[in-house]
């Protein structure tokens, strides 16, 4: 019988050939038995004296403690993904408020900012208002065609703008 060895992954394989396949067929079965039988006698052998387990028992019970130990950090896993969720839901509502008072705090800063345009275009147009009346008097004042005709577009312009006044302030 000749054999070759092959190591892969941690695992030793061995692969057991024949000179003669026929006889290799008739003693293949009985090698498997006998391995077996061997496995069967050393996972039967005591190996704990005070609790008398064997290697079988012990071997059941760290397969046990490792699935629960696996079951465990899984559950464990899954109570922190769901600690880490609600942490960030929590957060985007925090940032989705933040942003909704910044956007209402713009929108005050523009009304704000509109009103104040407001005031300043009417205070404006009075003043201007009031320097074109002067104007006016004074170009009344004042011998000649020309000076009828100025004022005369003067007071037009002057009831336009008085005119914006009434709606700026309405």
């Amino acid at each position: 019988m000749g054999g070759r060895r092959k190591k892969r992954d941690g695992i030793q394989r061995v692969d057991v050939t024949g000179k003669k396949p026929e006889l290799w067929a008739v003693w293949q079965p009985k090698l498997i038995e006998k391995i077996h039988d061997v496995i069967d006698k050393l996972l039967s052998m005591q190996i704990d004296s005070e609790k008398g387990t064997t290697v079988r028992d012990e071997a059941v019970e760290i397969g046990s403690l490792a699935v629960r130990n696996i079951k465990a950090r899984l559950k464990k896993a899954v109570v922190q993904n769901k600690k880490d969720e609600a942490e960030i839901i929590k957060a985007y509502a925090e940032a989705e408020h933040k942003y909704e008072e910044a956007n209402k705090t713009r929108a005050e800063a523009r009304k704000l900012n509109a009103e104040a345009e407001a005031k300043e275009l009417k205070n404006t147009i009075t003043k201007l208002v009031t320097a074109l009346k002067l104007s006016k008097v004074m170009l009344v004042g004042f011998p000649g065609e020309e000076a009828v005709l100025f004022g005369r577009q003067i007071g037009q312009y002057i009831d336009v703008l008085e005119e914006s006044i009434k709606q700026l302030t309405s």
